[in-house]
């Protein structure tokens, strides 16, 4: 066995600042692809697996598709959509709050989404 250094990639500053630039662009009514694919990759390395394995992207990913162009606008829907869809990751693995092990948040985001009762 060869002796191999175990490599630390500190990812909570990006993370943060990756939240914290995706609800600046929120707050000043600036729905860019851009911002949702910057924060996608930051969520990304901070997960287990990646995120485009996760249901809830994926789910997000079909009811609201990303355009081709990063520099577009989405809809403010979209851009909310995305940004609760990232959150609920978020909370799914513990990355913030804490893990309910429930349904409410994929209920919440149904119910968001148009799709709950």
């Amino acid at each position: 066995m060869t002796d191999a250094a175990i490599v630390y990639l500190n990812t909570v500053v990006s993370l943060n600042e990756g939240w914290e630039a995706l609800m600046q662009a929120y707050r000043e009514f600036d729905p860019m692809v851009h911002h949702i694919r910057c924060f996608e990759r930051i969520l990304s390395v901070n997960l287990p697996l990646m995120l485009e394995t996760n249901d809830r992207y994926v789910e997000v990913n079909e009811r609201f598709p990303l355009p081709s162009d990063d520099m577009a606008k989405m809809p403010m829907e979209s851009f909310r959509a995305w940004i609760s869809a990232f959150e609920m990751v978020m909370r799914d693995h513990g990355v913030i709050g804490r893990k309910s092990g429930g349904t409410e948040d994929k209920d919440a985001l149904d119910e968001f989404m148009g799709g709950g009762a």
